[in-house]
């Protein structure tokens, strides 16, 4: 049996079956990453300071969710950093605790989709027994997505 020219030139323009499969595979992974990004979680971070302005390492942090009462904890750094990357978004209060220093503690800190909430903690020389409290949201910096408000 023969073919003519354009019939075989024809067969050889269809990429094959398993190749059609790979990249249908891909692109559905590919999808469901994207999907996956699209999360309720954003992230707090910031650095631990005394009263001076010098950074204050090992100090435990805890971020406690208002409405669940999920608690989170982490530790700052030798540089006084300290970060809670995938927190659910919502309403935290946040503690930080170290041996000479009064306990300091955030409340109604928001948390919001896809973003980092910046929260500087300063600790006061005192006993952890007593607290200092600062009321307010922490601003909010929004990572992933650039826009411009004006032409120049």
């Amino acid at each position: 049996m023969t073919t003519s020219g354009s019939e075989h030139f024809h067969e050889q323009n269809h990429p094959p079956r398993s190749r059609v499969i790979l990249l249908a595979t891909l692109l559905a992974v590919w999808l469901a990453g994207a999907l996956v990004a699209q999360s309720n979680q954003g992230s707090i971070s910031g650095t631990v300071l005394d009263s001076s302005g010098a950074v204050v390492p090992d100090v435990k942090i805890t971020a406690k969710e208002s409405a669940s009462g999920t608690v989170y904890t982490a530790v700052s750094s030798s540089a006084g950093t300290y970060t809670f990357p995938n927190v659910r978004i919502g309403t935290y209060d946040v503690s930080a605790e170290y041996k000479g220093f009064k306990t300091a503690q955030s409340t109604g800190v928001m948390v919001q989709i896809s973003t980092t909430t910046s929260l500087n903690i300063t600790l006061s020389p005192g006993q952890i027994s007593e607290t200092v409290t600062v009321s307010g949201s922490a601003p909010t910096v929004q990572i992933g997505r650039a826009s411009c408000r004006e032409r120049v």
